[in-house]
């Protein structure tokens, strides 16, 4: 009994800390809304940096991306010089870390607990004096309060893809947009898959292989941190690119009201129970959607 009565009181002592460290933060984000309109307005390439991102960043490895030197090198310069991204890509760390309204407890303790952590080592990585955007418009239902206004982020991201030609780039067992009509709205979609594991160790293939596609109006990249560093890199390059991991997922949450995360049949994810598939997808129309593979075998 006590030692759950002093947990209470040291979480509140941490809420207390942290929200007196908000009103004195050195780093503004927009919020999800905001990111998206302004995506859709100037056509601007976004890179995403989450708790994962920030990890690596500090030299720690993630389930499905070991630490790289390269990798951790190229995260923090990103996040110190954001103006490397070039003129028309932006990059975007969770709006989470400057204003939690909006958020679920569920997720509020999480950010909490990881800003009470990793407070200086995160501050160390950012710039002062550049608006980040928000690394969260892709988990836009499960750690939302308001799930109203998660199904209009999601018409807002279908109107950014609309009358597009996409282009997905995404581990071998995303299968974004698949069984549900995430992406109806795009013109054509064909895909390039990638690992699920370790994809950085391919980032120079996976660009060539983006290259050698034509008419291509948008690249959606769902590849972990490896989307973070290509976003940019395929921006510099003329592609309109956005890293928009987990998104599907979230989608397909929405879809069934869920209240926590679950597996979804023949979709890959860490973050559920097994969620971790591996296993082929009979469907027609995404195997005709396949026009090449990276680092692992050609369909």
């Amino acid at each position: 009994m006590f030692r759950k009565f002093r947990k209470k009181i040291r979480f509140f002592c941490l809420v207390l800390i942290d929200q007196i460290r908000r009103i004195r933060l050195p780093i503004k984000v927009h919020d999800t809304e905001k990111t998206l309109t302004y995506i859709k307005q100037h056509h601007v390439s976004i890179s995403r940096f989450g708790d994962g991102e920030f990890n690596l960043a500090m030299g720690r490895s993630l389930k499905f991306q070991n630490k790289d030197l390269d990798l951790s090198w190229e995260l923090q310069s990103l996040l110190k010089h954001p103006q490397l991204a070039g003129d028309q890509c932006v990059v975007a760390i969770p709006a989470a870390i400057y204003a939690m309204s909006g958020f679920t407890m569920k997720s509020r303790v999480f950010w909490i607990k990881y800003f009470a952590q990793f407070r200086k080592d995160t501050l160390k990585l950012l710039d002062r004096d550049y608006t980040y955007f928000d690394a969260q418009i892709t988990r836009i239902y499960i750690n939302r309060s308001n799930k109203k206004k998660s199904q209009k982020y999601f018409e807002m991201w279908k109107d950014i893809w609309r009358d597009q030609n996409v282009l997905l780039v995404e581990g071998e067992f995303s299968r974004f947009g698949v069984s549900n009509d995430l992406l109806s709205s795009a013109k054509t979609v064909r895909r390039i898959l990638c690992p699920a594991r370790d994809a950085f160790h391919f980032r120079s293939d996976i660009v060539r292989a983006v290259q050698k596609q034509s008419n291509v109006d948008l690249v959606l990249l769902v590849l972990g941190p490896t989307a973070t560093i290509l976003a940019p890199e395929l921006s510099k390059l003329g592609f309109w690119a956005l890293d928009c991991g987990n998104m599907d997922m979230e989608y397909e949450w929405l879809r069934q009201e869920a209240h926590t995360q679950v597996a979804v049949e023949n979709k890959f994810t860490i973050e559920a129970d097994n969620g971790e598939i591996n296993s082929a997808v009979d469907d027609p129309l995404y195997t005709q959607q396949i026009v090449s593979a990276v680092g692992i075998h050609e369909r």
